[in-house]
């Protein structure tokens, strides 16, 4: 039945591929073309990966997307309830009729469908990196020194997330980057993307995958707001794909001063064992917008009112899935 399925989904794709999740950048306003939307992850392990399918014009709709859902029985509800793993299905553009579903409740299941296994990626990508810096760590803590791999993967992560080298001080660069590697509760990037991108229908999402209104001062790297104040320079970032816009969500919570509260929030959370809340550090992003309290006051409503916080406890389906290396402080 797997098998059918899936062969049922590549009949109208346009494009299967892989690609990493990091960000990326597009030109602004440019013209919509036709997307690779799809990228899944070990359901065929026997069956080569279709990589294209030619002379196919029709754009992907949400109905392509609610019947791939159905097929794949991806349902939200059975997520919440019973605690089922989320499949390996990374959409790399959202439908572009995604304003032309009436039913909310339908256009909220479908949004949050599309974006949670995208959010579970980055931070299984994340997880990954902050237990190789606990590996170090611990080696540091025991007076070893590192190898030249590490201490080139080391300085890689330290440009990656704003951390200065200590003089040579591995340990408490080691120290500064486990504040900053650190996972996002699904919870609170699901009610950022949906407050951000107007639960898909905004021009930033459909133009530039941009589901979280990320600035840039860069030329030709964004798309320019249409009532942008008089003398400002700034665009809404592009991606070129959601995966990509993911990506750079995590790491802008993760580096950017502006959030330095929600780290810290984290971090003392993690010192005493407790879960890590969205509802709770939406506080730490009173920055994030010039709306200050009502904007976090909105994401925590988000929150609730679509029992989020049960999907900080969601997992991706273990097709495709790397072997582990124990657990994650």
């Amino acid at each position: 039945m797997l098998v059918l399925a899936i062969g049922s989904i590549a009949a109208f794709s346009w494009l299967v591929y892989t690609n990493p999740l990091p960000g990326g950048t597009a030109s602004p306003r440019a013209p919509i073309m036709l997307p690779p939307p799809i990228e899944i992850v070990d359901y065929l392990p026997s069956v080569p990966m279709i990589k294209e399918v030619a002379s196919v014009q029709t754009r992907f709709t949400v109905d392509h997307l609610d019947d791939t859902f159905e097929k794949l029985e991806y349902d939200l509800n059975t997520v919440k309830s019973k605690s089922s793993e989320v499949p390996r299905f990374y959409l790399a553009s959202l439908p572009e009729d995604m304003s032309t579903i009436r039913e909310v409740s339908k256009r909220k299941a479908l949004f949050f469908k599309t974006v949670l296994p995208l959010v579970l990626k980055s931070n299984e990508d994340i997880r990954a990196d902050r237990r190789k810096l606990w590996k170090l760590h611990y080696q540091t803590k025991m007076k070893m020194k590192l190898d030249a791999l590490d201490q080139l993967w080391l300085l890689g992560m330290s440009k990656r997330y704003g951390v200065k080298q200590s003089g040579g001080n591995a340990a408490k660069t080691i120290a500064m980057l486990l504040e900053r590697v650190d996972t996002l509760p699904v919870s609170l990037a699901l009610a950022q993307a949906a407050e951000e991108s107007g639960w898909g229908t905004s021009r930033f999402a459909k133009e530039g995958n941009a589901l979280f209104g990320q600035w840039t001062y860069k030329a030709n790297k964004g798309i320019t707001p249409k009532n942008r104040d008089e003398g400002a320079t700034h665009s809404v970032k592009a991606f070129p794909s959601l995966g990509d816009a993911v990506g750079a969500y995590m790491r802008n919570l993760n580096t950017h001063r502006a959030y330095r509260k929600l780290r810290k929030m984290r971090a003392v959370a993690r010192r005493q064992g407790e879960p890590i809340s969205g509802y709770a550090l939406a506080a730490g992003l009173n920055k994030y917008s010039a709306r200050g309290a009502e904007y976090v006051a909105s994401l925590r409503s988000i929150i609730v009112a679509n029992e989020l916080s049960i999907l900080d406890g969601a997992i991706l389906s273990d097709k495709g899935k790397l072997p582990s290396y124990g657990s994650v402080i």
